[in-house]
């Protein structure tokens, strides 16, 4: 009885030692070719080394440009409102427009019309941006395509020495997330990801309270992107008539992991200072069963649904090198009401956008950042009382706020966080300065998909991130938006409004021309 106990005991500690050499010591591939490996009990991506004659673009600045010459590629659902957005800020001028449908891209000239902009030329077919790439007359592409032509685009823009502002996701995976990396690094070009969520009111106001200190030290941090798009996936592009699910639903059919995690990642990693003096190290994701998924694909094949990757509720758990957490969700399926649970967790404070919006600060907490209670026994185990609230919120008001929070509720795009967005673009192009959200954040921010998915394959595993500022994630300390002196400001401001004032008298007599030789066809 003792030799069997001890011949069991011997295969189990060999057993043992066995799964944990195949854990630390084999390469597996992921599915888009990377290699990784066990250490410890969690996966570890490899992480290819800086090609030499390249270096970081962290705080990237390239020569001011008086007038952004500006491509649009994709004009589906989001594209032709950022043509219009543009039309709106000086010193822009909207050269090229590229779509796989010409009709789309002919369909944006209106925009231009209406703002006396001069017609731009068309580009479209599988191809189309690669010609439009080409022009030399273009210092921006800005990418809203359907999320498989974002790294395309964006690459081919790269190559041809554009700059680049991608819609989100921007990367669909690692491999994308460090060829990005590596042609911004190369061509000095800005590739920037289009966060909107990183403008609107409360997380600006929130953002700069953070910087501040009102809560003290943020220790953890809520994202997500909560949207049923029941009444949707009927309106994304089909690649024709064989295409019955459209980009969107195809693309959750067959992919794991949190494949649209920006919204709710980006305003929290800005106010946890990501490779501004922390990290995210290790994830670990979850995901319920694919239930609403499925039947969405068999109501439109009229087949069984045998696979659908995405779970319809995806939790994904990040750490930092700090010793900060972040929860991540991503749910486009089921019914509830919209959700981005935008909330930060400090040693002094609380806020909270979704699903109730509010700040949670004791007294002396509030008096300390500068408000003075109305209320007496004021405490942080509810929200501020709306005195307190709106004296905080006027207190700490974003800068960028002040400077374009009117003109954007005016032009609109989601509320105005998109133009906000766009004019901060054209702002740091104009005046020389870095961008808001360089391509570190891009591949930071994108790569929860394959990480996630990762984690999910193997039992939930705990996942290492890759490093993309590949060792100087710390060499900046906490993240910033930067500004020209305003004597500069003004300068650059000036030629901007001269400029479109001038592209607008060309404009409205190039549309009164043709509209001339339109009546004369009539007759």
């Amino acid at each position: 009885m003792k030799t069997f106990k001890s011949l069991v005991l011997g295969i189990c500690m060999a057993t043992a030692l066995c799964t944990c050499l195949t854990q630390t010591t084999t390469a597996q591939t992921t599915s888009t070719g990377g290699q990784w490996k066990w250490e410890k009990g969690t996966i570890v991506v490899e992480s290819p080394e800086r090609p030499a004659g390249q270096k970081s673009v962290l705080g990237l600045t390239t020569p001011k440009m008086e007038v952004v010459r500006v491509g649009f590629v994709g004009l589906g659902m989001r594209g032709p409102g950022a043509v219009e957005r543009f039309t709106h800020i000086p010193g822009t001028q909207i050269i090229a427009l590229c779509d796989h449908e010409q009709a789309r891209a002919e369909k944006c000239q209106d925009i231009l019309k209406k703002a006396s902009m001069p017609k731009a030329a068309i580009y479209s077919g599988e191809k189309g941006f690669e010609e439009l790439c080409k022009r030399e007359d273009i210092d921006l592409v800005y990418i809203a395509a359907d999320w498989l032509h974002h790294f395309p685009a964006a690459k081919c823009a790269l190559e041809n020495g554009k700059n680049v502002a991608i819609e989100v996701p921007s990367a669909m995976n690692l491999q994308e997330c460090w060829d990005l990396i590596n042609l911004s690094e190369k061509t000095r070009k800005h590739c920037m990801i289009l966060e909107n969520c990183c403008y609107d009111w409360f997380e600006m106001n929130t953002l700069n309270m953070a910087q501040q200190g009102v809560f003290g030290e943020v220790i953890r941090a809520q994202g997500a992107y909560i949207h049923n798009l029941s009444p949707f996936w009927d309106y994304y592009w089909k690649n024709g008539k064989d295409d019955k699910l459209g980009w969107r639903l195809d693309y959750n059919m067959k992919h794991r992991g949190d494949v649209y995690a920006t919204h709710g990642l980006g305003p929290v990693a800005q106010a946890l200072n990501i490779h501004r003096g922390d990290r995210m190290t290790t994830l670990v994701a979850m995901d319920t069963k694919s239930v609403v998924g499925k039947e969405l694909v068999e109501k439109r094949t009229g087949e069984d649904c045998k696979e659908f990757r995405n779970g319809d509720h995806t939790t994904t758990l990040l750490r930092t090198a700090n010793g900060k957490v972040i929860e991540i969700q991503h749910n486009v399926m089921t019914p509830q009401p919209y959700n981005r649970l935008y909330q930060l967790t400090g040693s002094k404070g609380f806020a909270n956008k979704y699903p109730v919006e509010g700040y949670a600060l004791d007294a002396a907490q509030l008096s300390a950042s500068g408000v003075q209670p109305k209320v007496d026994d004021l405490n942080s185990h509810g929200f501020l009382p709306k005195a307190e609230m709106e004296a905080l919120v006027s207190k700490y008001q974003h800068p960028i706020l002040k400077k374009y929070g009117e003109m954007a509720k005016e032009v609109g795009g989601h509320g105005g966080m998109d133009f906000i967005m766009d004019s901060r673009l054209v702002y740091c192009l104009q005046n020389g300065l870095p961008l808001d959200m360089d391509v570190y954040d891009l591949a930071e921010w994108c790569c929860l998909a394959e990480l996630g998915s990762l984690s999910m394959d193997n039992g939930c595993t705990a996942v290492a991130f890759p490093d993309f500022t590949r060792g100087e994630w710390n060499v900046e300390k906490g993240y910033k938006h930067a500004y020209a002196t305003p004597e500069e400001e003004q300068a650059s401001m000036e030629k901007a409004k001269a400029f479109t004032a001038k592209l607008k008298e060309q404009g409205a007599k190039e549309w009164a021309k043709e509209a001339k030789k339109a009546a004369k066809k009539k007759k």
